[in-house]
């Protein structure tokens, strides 16, 4: 089985007013405009034991806001890029490989990039030219994400079934900043994710692991060197009830 689509969005965003005017901001910001354009496929083959679906994607910005702090005194406020895009595609498949096991895999790719950046800042002349960013990557999108997993389940007993699920999640480079520097940019990180579930009538009983290589990464980092890292190694249990 085949089926492929075609998908158009308009999406907007309301400007709004900076709590303060730096060289960096103005006073306040223009509204965001973006048309977005997707195709894609949807397929099922092998008895449906094995799913394919992939889409490429691409959307054209105006007046991209912005959020960053200003360099000087900690402003935070938005600014806007006159002009900016994305292009990517992303692909998944399920496969069946038995009774008792899936495997699914996802991979996404994306190009983000500031086409023209314009000029912007404050009303005593010293406007920040934008245009020394054209050509560089967005920054907080990673350029690339994937996940491997594998997934089972069978029954005990009658009243009695056990679910089982690991998750390989890969993050791709990250740029934190505009100006793409290597100071302020996060390599590619992967994280190990894992749960065991007992399901008996209404009560059910998980043990879960999350990062469980307690591998280092960073949530956000900005140019004055702060960094937020990620959640380390956690455990745990969690029961539930189905009322």
């Amino acid at each position: 089985k085949v089926l492929m689509y075609y998908n158009y969005g308009l999406g907007y965003r309301a400007g709004g007013f900076n709590p303060s005017v730096t060289d960096l901001f103005n006073g306040d910001y223009e509204k965001e405009i973006s048309d977005n354009f997707e195709i894609g496929v949807k397929t099922s083959s092998w008895e449906n034991r094995f799913l394919f679906n992939a889409s490429v994607f691409y959307s054209s910005f105006k007046d991209r806001q912005q959020f960053a702090l200003e360099p000087d005194f900690f402003i935070p406020g938005n600014f806007n890029y006159d002009k900016s895009t994305i292009t990517g595609f992303e692909i998944d498949t399920k496969t069946r490989v038995s009774k008792y096991l899936d495997i699914l895999f996802s991979y996404g790719y994306v190009n983000s990039k500031i086409d023209e950046g314009g000029s912007t800042g404050g009303d005593n002349g010293t406007a920040t030219n934008l245009n020394e960013f054209n050509g560089n990557f967005t920054s907080f999108v990673p350029q690339s994400n994937f996940n491997l997993g594998l997934a089972s389940s069978f029954d005990i007993n009658e009243t009695a079934s056990l679910d089982f699920n690991v998750n390989l999640n890969g993050t791709g480079k990250i740029y934190w900043s505009d100006f793409n520097g290597d100071d302020s940019t996060s390599d590619g990180y992967q994280l190990l994710d894992a749960r065991a579930t007992l399901n008996m009538n209404k009560l059910s009983f998980s043990l879960w692991g999350k990062n469980i290589t307690n591998q280092q990464y960073y949530l956000e980092l900005d140019s004055f060197g702060f960094g937020w890292r990620g959640r380390p190694a956690t455990v745990g249990v969690t029961i539930g009830y189905d009322f």
